[in-house]
C-alpha cells in the first residue's frame, strides 16, 4: 500500500511525490503536523496558494497545545496531590 512507504521525509519529499500523481500542496496546518494536497484539477479552486512548498510551509510547533484548553483548578491539583 502506498501510504505504507511514506513513513517521514520532508514535506519538500512529500510534494515532489505527489506532484508525480498529479496532485498539489495547498495548505499546512499552523502546527506544521499537516500537509493537505488536492488532485490536480481542483488546484484552480486553490489559485491564491503560492505553488511553492516553502512559501505554504509551517514550522514545527511543538507548544501549541500548551496555550489552548482550561487554565488549572487548584482544587483539582490538591486532590490528586493527596491534599484534601
Amino acid at each position: 500500500m502506498l501510504w505504507q512507504r511514506l513513513l517521514c521525509g520532508s514535506l519538500q519529499s512529500f510534494v515532489d511525490f505527489f506532484e508525480s500523481f498529479g496532485l498539489r500542496l495547498v495548505c499546512c496546518n499552523v502546527t506544521g503536523a499537516n500537509a493537505f494536497i488536492v488532485a490536480g484539477r481542483h488546484a484552480g479552486l486553490f489559485a491564491g496558494v503560492p505553488k511553492e512548498a516553502e512559501k505554504v510551509f509551517m514550522p514545527p510547533d511543538y507548544n501549541s497545545s500548551l496555550r489552548r484548553g482550561h487554565g488549572p483548578v487548584p482544587r483539582s491539583i490538591d486532590h490528586f496531590l493527596g491534599k484534601k
